[in-house]
């Protein structure tokens, strides 16, 4: 009889320390894994670095680590139950959001989020005062967006009656810097300003201080609208021109990115194939060279 309650009372004992050793051991182990994906809402494009710069990663405020360049990060040995996600993105700010995270569950989040970008306007005019001479095509491009474009250029094709799907002329040409709206004018500092913080090296720390160029002491000039020209012999008397200008922005967020953002005399029934033949140019042509501008524009970016 001794022997049996003995028998019972250890397996009672038993009972106790697994069930204890579950409430406390368990839940180390019964955790969740997040896989995050960080994208801009427009382009759809990946937010990994942004310039020398990653997004960095906090759950419930503790710093989790840096998204890849893919902008993706997986967060493991999660707590089951609610978190607070707070990812801090270069040039956007914080996002932040809870996520409920159950027991051995790994959870994909995409959080996509509205990089700033510029946004282009741009108009053109065609001057030719007589036949069988040069034309004159004047391109004005405005940035209307909330950040700077970054190394931009304008792709301009001239397509023909005689020539629908094949430029018979282009040029790319050079619009740099646009600042938006808001910044345009100077930097504020006048020139005298600008030349005694050179001087005492409190604008440029890492150059040796010395008498640089009268043209470094004047104030820099912030625009958000510059007007282009270029002269063509492509214009023929009785065949009408189609000229089209294509953007090329190195922020790799900007939405107009290698699209037909001006165009004129472009016939509604041609719009399709000429677009997609000024696709196949740039493919074609520039697509190399881009990639190379893209990633020394981007190490410039936060230099």
């Amino acid at each position: 009889m001794k022997r049996k309650y003995a028998i019972f009372l250890a397996s009672i004992i038993i009972a106790v320390i697994l069930s204890l050793a579950i409430i406390v051991i368990m839940p180390g182990f019964a955790q969740g894994t997040i896989i995050l994906y960080l994208e801009d809402k427009e382009t759809r494009k990946p937010i990994g670095r942004v310039g020398n710069i990653y997004p960095l990663v906090f759950i419930d405020d503790v710093v989790q680590g840096f998204v890849t360049d893919t902008g993706k990060m997986r967060i493991e040995r999660l707590s089951p139950g609610p978190h607070k996600l707070t990812v801090n993105i270069p040039y956007y700010g914080n996002y932040s959001d809870y996520v409920n995270v159950n027991a051995w569950q790994t959870l994909d989040i995409t959080v996509a989020v509205d990089m700033p970008n510029p946004i282009f306007d741009v108009a053109i005019h065609v001057e030719q005062k007589y036949l069988r001479e040069k034309g004159t095509i004047y391109v004005t491009i405005t940035n209307t967006g909330n950040m700077p474009s970054m190394h931009t250029q304008l792709l301009l094709l001239i397509f023909r009656d005689d020539s629908p799907t094949t430029p018979v002329d282009q040029a790319l040409l050079y619009v740099g810097e646009l600042s938006p709206p808001p910044f345009t004018g100077t930097s504020g500092l006048t020139k005298s300003d600008v030349k005694s913080q050179l001087l005492s090296n409190q604008l440029f720390p890492y150059i040796i201080p010395s008498q640089p160029p009268e043209y470094c002491f004047e104030p820099k000039l912030y625009t958000n609208t510059k007007t282009l020209t270029w002269e063509t012999w492509a214009f023929e008397p009785g065949v009408s021109e189609t000229i089209v200008a294509v953007i090329l922005d190195n922020w790799p967020y900007t939405p107009q990115n290698r699209q037909v953002v001006g165009e004129i005399n472009i016939p509604v029934d041609q719009q399709e194939s000429i677009i997609a033949t000024v696709m196949d140019w740039i493919k074609n042509r520039l697509g190399p060279i881009l990639d190379a501008i893209v990633t020394i524009a981007l190490n410039k970016l936060s230099a």
